[in-house]
């Protein structure tokens, strides 16, 4: 899981090292389709990101630069350059109007300091020298990708085969699995603000008491859950009221 997520990163510093030629900064190239707000086919985004207090948003496609500060003098918008390979990621640097820009992108979990939302990706800004920190990226990437098991329902830790699974299709929205004796399936909905699932419609094979029992509250949490966030581990943990939770890893899909 973790090498399929910090793919595309990577695939564009080889990118960029190609493109050298001689230059000590290597330029960038079209990277991979990898949704997760780093990709270039024809002038659709390259990066987006935003930052809170001071409010911010940077977009980067394949032909222009734009930042701006909201509610503020600062609103620049240039020809993209080509990124160098900085300390592990991708840096742009541009100077306009007076004002001169920095942007490094990161391959590193950053949660909305507003929201609490996670997003793949850390950007770091410096404008005329100040220094600004926001998050880039679709969180719904981090969902994507492959199955993910749950290990932890509240206060129990699961082991063995009968744990309940979750996997999220982001281009349908919507969420499958098993609740360890059921197969499931249901629609959810991911915003800025939280994540939040529909009704379950389910199988209806009888299990083991226990079993059963665990599916219940199961079930019950997914109606419940009202956002989701995730560790440096890349765990997801699915939240609901009442200081209810899972936790769950996602599966190698190699």
């Amino acid at each position: 899981m973790l090498a399929s997520r910090l793919f595309v990163l990577p695939l564009l510093l080889s990118l960029a090292a190609c493109a050298a030629s001689g230059d000590p900064e290597p330029g960038s190239s079209a990277p991979s389709a990898d949704p997760i707000g780093t990709e270039t086919r024809g002038a659709e985004t390259i990066l987006r990101a935003t930052g809170n207090e001071p409010f911010w948003q940077l977009q980067i496609d394949a032909d222009s630069l734009r930042f701006d500060m909201l509610g503020g003098d600062v609103d620049l918008e240039v020809t993209t350059p080509q990124p160098s390979a900085v300390g592990g990621g991708l840096n742009w640097r541009v100077s306009e109007g007076g004002s001169t820009l920095s942007a490094t992108l990161l391959e590193r979990l950053c949660k909305d300091t507003m929201t609490g939302m996670p997003h793949p990706q850390t950007v770091v800004v410096f404008l005329d020298g100040e220094y600004l920190q926001g998050c880039g990226g679709e969180p719904a990437s981090l969902l994507a990708g492959g199955e993910w098991v749950v290990e932890r329902l509240n206060v129990n830790t699961l082991r063995g085969e009968e744990r309940p699974t979750l996997r999220f299709d982001i281009d349908e929205q919507r969420l499958t699995g098993s609740t360890a004796c059921n197969r499931y399936m249901a629609s959810y909905t991911l915003t800025r603000e939280g994540l939040s699932v529909g009704h379950a419609a389910s199988t209806r094979r009888a299990c083991e008491q226990t079993v059963m029992e665990l599916e219940q509250e199961f079930l019950e949490l997914l109606a419940g859950v009202y956002r989701f966030s995730m560790d440096n581990e890349l765990r997801l943990y699915l939240h609901a009221p009442g200081d209810q939770y899972l936790i769950a890893r996602q599966q190698d899909t190699d």
